[in-house]
C-alpha cells in the first residue's frame, strides 16, 4: 500500500511520497502549475502507459464518461420547473364550461316563461321604463341578447302582485312571498314591441303613504329599446 492509504490498480506506476504536488521539473522563473491530486496524477499516467484501446482501459474511460454523463443529466433537470405550464387560472377562464355559463339557454320565443335569471338572460339586461310611488318601483325589464322582456318590482311587501303583458293573451304574472323584490317571468318581443306592467299593494303601507289596493302602471315600445352600439 502506498503512501496515504491508496492502493495502485494493477500495473499502474506508484511515484512514491511527493511534497507539494507540483511539477518537479518546472523550469525556474515559470509560471507555478497548479496541483494536482495523486489520485487523479496516477490515473492519468495509467491510462497513458495502457492506452484508451486497451481493455481495462477502454472500461476505465466509459466508466468516467457515465459517471460525467449522469451528474450533468441531474444538474440539468434540477435547473428545470413550471415556468413552462399554463396557470390554473388561465386554464380555467378559456375553458368551454366557463363561457357556457354566461351564454342565455333562450332566445326570443323560447324565453316565454322562463326564468330570466335561471335563463341567464339577466346580464346585459337593462331598465327601458320604470315608475315609483314612495319605496315602490316598478321596472320594464330588457334583454337584447334574448329579445326577451319581463317586469321587476322592488320595495315590495308580501302579497304584492307584478304582472307584465305584451298583448291580452301574453302575459305573466308574480306574487311577493317573502322579501321586498319579485320579477315576472320572460316574454318574447321583436322591435315593434307594446309592453304593460303592473304592480298592486295588495294590503298597502300606510307609513310608506300607499293606499291598500294601489296600482303602479308603466308602459314601454320598441321606440324605447336601446340604439345597437356603432361598429368599430
Amino acid at each position: 500500500m502506498s503512501e496515504g492509504g491508496t492502493t495502485p490498480l494493477p500495473g499502474m506506476p506508484d511515484d512514491g511520497p511527493r511534497t507539494g504536488g507540483g511539477n518537479a521539473t518546472t523550469p525556474p522563473g515559470a509560471p507555478p502549475v497548479p496541483a494536482v491530486p495523486r489520485a487523479g496524477q496516477r490515473l492519468r499516467a495509467w491510462i497513458g502507459a495502457h492506452g484508451s484501446g486497451s481493455l481495462i482501459g477502454g472500461v476505465v474511460v466509459a466508466v468516467i464518461g457515465a459517471i460525467t454523463t449522469v451528474a450533468l443529466t441531474a444538474l440539468l433537470d434540477g435547473d428545470s420547473d413550471d415556468s413552462g405550464r399554463a396557470s390554473p387560472s388561465a386554464s380555467r377562464s378559456s375553458s368551454p364550461g366557463v363561457q357556457a355559463e354566461s351564454t342565455p339557454s333562450c332566445s326570443g320565443r323560447t324565453c316565454v316563461g322562463l326564468d330570466p335569471k335561471t335563463a341567464r338572460c339577466d346580464a346585459g339586461a337593462v331598465t327601458l321604463r320604470d315608475e315609483g310611488r314612495s319605496t315602490m318601483l316598478l321596472e320594464i325589464r330588457y334583454s337584447p341578447r334574448c329579445d326577451a322582456v319581463w317586469a321587476k318590482l322592488t320595495g315590495a311587501a308580501p302579497g304584492d302582485t307584478v304582472t307584465i303583458s305584451t298583448t291580452p293573451s301574453r302575459r305573466q304574472s308574480a306574487s311577493v312571498h317573502t322579501g321586498k323584490t319579485q320579477y315576472t317571468s320572460m316574454l318574447a318581443v321583436e322591435n315593434d314591441f307594446s309592453a304593460q306592467a303592473t304592480a298592486v299593494s295588495v294590503k298597502g303601507d300606510t307609513e310608506r303613504e300607499i293606499p291598500k289596493g294601489y296600482e303602479l302602471r308603466v308602459g314601454a315600445t320598441g321606440t324605447d329599446l336601446p340604439s345597437p352600439s356603432p361598429s368599430p
